[in-house]
């Protein structure tokens, strides 16, 4: 099968131009028998996953989770309610998280230090097992805040396209992310993403 056949099943909602062309010719340059070969063993991709492999807008994926647990914890403790991070997790005011993140990509950490403060409190109680439990728990009832669709339907079809092509040409993957290992994990396993992201 050649390149573009393949390019046609796996990259079917990428549009006719210079980067499905580019990704099509590195990817026959880099498994054909030339000067640009890659010994399969060797192929390995690796994506970010904020942003590339799941949603970021209006939060992050695993941001959605946390805020649940803040608001949970100010159930159980009133005091809290009147304090950032909780008061935006139980208004439901998420402009605050938004401003925090969008101050933290300008360079201002402040809000996000607070945000990261309140984070421990949260999972503190939790074994592992009970933390992993929780994230599986919410991904199988969240729904992504604007798109209004289950987190496990609200994937990049043409990320998803490309890691397929790139897998079946004998990739391996790698993702790079700040985010707890049980939270991404279990979003990948029930979008179906390629093995080993």
């Amino acid at each position: 099968m050649n390149g573009e056949t393949i390019t046609m099943q796996s990259l079917g909602s990428w549009r006719d131009g210079e980067t499905r062309s580019a990704i099509v010719d590195f990817v026959e340059r880099v498994t054909g028998n030339g000067p640009d070969a890659v010994a399969q063993r060797e192929r390995v991709a690796v994506f970010d996953n904020d942003g590339t492999l799941w949603t970021e807008k209006p939060m992050p994926t695993q941001l959605h989770y946390i805020p649940l647990q803040w608001a949970a914890a100010a159930a159980a403790d009133p005091a809290l309610a009147p304090e950032q991070p909780y008061l935006s997790a139980v208004t439901r005011d998420f402009a605050w998280l938004g401003a925090a993140l969008n101050n933290h990509y300008a360079g201002d950490d402040t809000d996000v230090k607070v945000m990261i403060g309140a984070i421990p409190r949260s999972t503190a109680n939790l074994s592992v097992r009970e933390y992993a439990a929780s994230i599986a728990d919410f991904y199988r009832t969240a729904k992504h805040l604007t798109l209004g669709q289950s987190y496990q339907q609200a994937v990049l079809q043409p990320m998803l396209e490309l890691l397929r092509y790139l897998e079946a040409n004998g990739t391996v993957f790698a993702g790079a992310t700040g985010a707890p290992g049980a939270a991404v994990t279990t979003p990948a396993d029930g979008a179906g993403a390629a093995s080993g992201a």
